[in-house]
Parts: structure tokens; sequence; C-alpha cells
């Protein structure tokens, strides 16, 4: 928490892979602290950004999350995948599809910023 806080960042973005007991569910999220504008914002800008570039259809979720909620930027935790679904998590493994995942985070990031930062 005091690396955010001391940081002088305009954001936060935390890169996770996610498990989930049900091996069918898959596809990337964007979370963002519940009651942040801007931290939704961001998310949504990030979230679009994924379903475009990996043709998803994910929608941005609010979560109370120690990340999130740890400084006063807008802060997102992108969980790029399941890696509990067997083909979400092949694919995660693969470096051409982890830079497509970075680029789409990326050009989210850039999306919100030409938008929202003065």
């Amino acid at each position: 928490r005091s690396i955010i806080e001391q940081s002088g960042s305009n954001i936060v973005v935390s890169i996770h892979m996610n498990w989930y007991q049900d091996s069918g569910v898959n596809g990337p999220v964007a979370l963002f602290m519940p009651g942040s504008d801007a931290g939704e914002r961001l998310a949504g800008a990030v979230q679009t950004s994924l379903n475009e570039t990996l043709y998803t259809s994910g929608t941005p979720r609010s979560q109370n999350l120690y990340i999130l909620r740890s400084g006063n930027q807008p802060c997102v935790l992108v969980e790029c995948g399941y890696i509990s679904n067997w083909e979400e998590e092949r694919k995660l493994n693969q470096p051409d599809y982890q830079q497509r995942v970075a680029k789409a985070i990326a050009a989210g990031i850039n999306e919100y910023f030409s938008k929202y930062a003065a």
C-alpha cells in the first residue's frame, strides 16, 4: 500500500490471472473500486480495449479489493483470463497472446488519458 501511496502515479494497474471453480468461465475482466468514478472510467476503457482486441464481451465490475482501495488515484485490477479454463490457460501461455493482452491494456490506458486526463 505504501508503494502505491508514495508513488506519485496518476493511475494504478494491477495485472492478474483469474481462477474459478467452474472451468467453463473465461474472458478478461477489469475491476474497479465501488464508488470510484475515475476507476470505473479507467476500467471501462481497459475492458473495451480488451474486448475489441481479444474478441470478448466482458463488462467491467466493481469489487472491494485491497489493491483497489490503496491510494487516491484511479485503480484497476485486470484479470487477463481464467487459468482454470484449460483453453484460456493455453492461450495465456503463448507469447503472442500475452503481447495482445498487454497492448490491449496499454491502449485502454491511453484511451482513458486521452478522454479524462487534464
